[in-house]
């Protein structure tokens, strides 16, 4: 930098210093500032009435939002207490069918139970009427013929007796089937 530089430097910031810029200038105090232009206490007193204005706004705004918040947490609280309290009775309700539940499982579980009886009954009777008819079809009398003799006598007895065994464990077949595919379905009905 020139010697000409830092000249006009230091005149610059000393006409600066000489404007009122300068850091070593205080600013008026409102007592002054009232000394020098009376008119303006009226602005002061304008701008007091308007911050206080503003103020009690915003502290009224605080303590509205403080009271709503304060009602929203104690509206969740009840909520919340009031949910509880109705899942507790939702649960009592529930359990009232318990009992109608356990009756229809069992009436499932016995049909079922029944049903595999019936139809081992029913199968190993089929066994024996197809190999009590392959007997006697294999001696070549017809059935309840004079010549037969005893032992195929008996193996048409038993065939006879094997036939009208097999229709009412059929119909008890359908019975168990009907009562297993409604206990099935009222239990569906009944779910939870």
């Amino acid at each position: 930098m020139t010697r000409r530089g830092s000249l006009a430097g230091l005149v610059a910031c000393w006409l600066l210093a000489g404007a009122g810029c300068s850091p070593l200038t205080t600013p008026l105090s409102s007592d002054e500032v009232l000394q020098q232009d009376p008119g303006f206490s009226e602005l002061l007193t304008e701008r007091a009435t308007i911050t206080a204005a503003i103020q009690q706004l915003e502290a009224s705004l605080q303590a509205e939002r403080h009271a709503l918040l304060q009602e929203i947490a104690e509206r969740r609280a009840a909520v919340r207490a009031r949910e509880r309290a109705v899942q507790v009775q939702v649960r009592v309700l529930e359990q009232r069918l318990d009992p109608a539940r356990d009756l229809l499982r069992a009436t499932l579980s016995e049909a079922e139970q029944g049903l595999r009886r019936t139809e081992a009954t029913l199968k190993g009777l089929r066994r024996t009427e197809a190999e009590l008819t392959r007997l006697v079809q294999r001696t070549g009398l017809p059935a309840g013929q004079a010549g037969a003799s005893s032992e195929v006598r008996q193996w048409q007895e038993q065939l006879a007796a094997i036939v009208r065994q097999i229709p009412p464990l059929e119909q008890q077949r359908t019975t168990l089937r009907h009562q297993r595919r409604l206990a099935q379905a009222q239990l569906r009905l009944l779910a939870r």
